[in-house]
């Protein structure tokens, strides 16, 4: 784990070095500015910075921090010889995790920075065992280390969404115990699962059998490369369930295809939250998955136009897609 100590005194800088240098990776700035520059280079576990220094004071340093989408997440202690309270609340103001007086003990030092470091590992994991749900490895890798924003606000933007489910699976489910339901249920998940985030989909929900997914959201992209993703998402699908060992039991997937504009975002309340899709989009998609012959793709007029110029069947080697009539 790599520590940023921000400090313009050198003997201090020296002397918090010999501390720490044996347990973590050590890097050191002598002023804000400089150290703020050092933070966005090698992107630390964790900063230590004093407070009164030239150029860019500490809680210059943590204002600008927590403004910057890869550093605002890091954990800060600051350190000052200055022991009045309201120092020490402006510091917590400015974003400061942890507060520090000198002089200070080393073994508190060490102890405040493992310490701190044990909750950001903690909540890392929280946070990438809820994203797991929904988004791919790669794009959570990417918002974990910042490079991606995942907005926590609801907004209208322009997604294709896919709605997936198996074909007569209630009657298949009430032939058998629940074991083995549950064993075909979630053999089929997994599946495609891994199939939409080999795609960019995002996993909106899960509904029994019916599988939600969006492309276009958390991370927007173009319209015709959202309807071309989700094209050959659907087409790897229909691919996978066919070579999927579901014993005596053939399944085959259902596949409705539409986009438009939708409201997604985080929606729930303060004890769950969960990141979806709301409006007409969303209905379309699974009116249009629940008229599809099984083993098909069914897409709107909407999508059809980016696929090839409108004329899909070029690009449908597998005869996998059907247009989808409003009626």
């Amino acid at each position: 784990e790599k520590i940023l100590l921000v400090e313009d005194n050198p003997d201090m800088r020296r002397y918090i070095k010999s501390v720490l240098q044996s347990d973590f990776y050590f890097f050191e700035a002598e002023n804000g500015l400089k150290g703020l520059e050092k933070a966005k280079e090698i992107l630390p576990d964790l900063v230590i910075t004093d407070l009164m220094m030239p150029k860019m004071d500490g809680n210059q340093l943590l204002t600008s921090m927590r403004q910057d989408s890869s550093l605002a997440s890091t954990p800060v202690i600051l350190l000052t010889a200055k022991a009045e309270e309201d120092v020490k609340i402006d510091g917590l103001e400015a974003g400061a995790d942890d507060y520090l007086s000198k002089p200070f003990n080393p073994r508190e030092l060490m102890a405040r920075a493992k310490n701190l470091l044990k909750l950001k590992r903690a909540e890392k994991e929280v946070v990438e065992n809820v994203l797991k749900r929904y988004l791919p490895p790669d794009l959570i890798d990417n918002i974990m280390t910042g490079k991606v924003q995942l907005n926590q606000e609801i907004k209208n933007c322009l997604i294709t969404f896919m709605s997936i489910d198996l074909y007569q699976f209630k009657d298949i489910s009430s032939r058998y115990r629940g074991a083995k339901t549950a064993r075909l249920l979630n053999l089929y998940l997994s599946e495609m699962t891994r199939v939409v985030f080999q795609h960019g989909g995002t996993i909106d929900k899960f509904v029994g059998d019916t599988i939600m997914v969006m492309f276009g959201a958390p991370v927007e992209t173009t319209p015709q490369e959202q309807a071309q993703k989700a094209a050959q998402c659907a087409m790897e699908m229909q691919k996978a369930m066919a070579n999927l060992d579901s014993g005596e039991e053939k399944l085959q997937l259902r596949v409705g295809i539409h986009q438009g504009m939708a409201m997604v975002g985080n929606f729930g309340s303060q004890i769950r939250l969960d990141y979806t899709a709301v409006g007409p989009t969303v209905d379309e998609s699974l009116r249009i998955k629940s008229v599809c012959p099984p083993g098909q793709v069914l897409i709107s007029g909407a999508v059809c136009d980016y696929l090839d110029g409108g004329n899909f069947n070029d690009a449908d080697q597998e005869g996998l897609f059907r247009l989808f009539r409003n009626s």
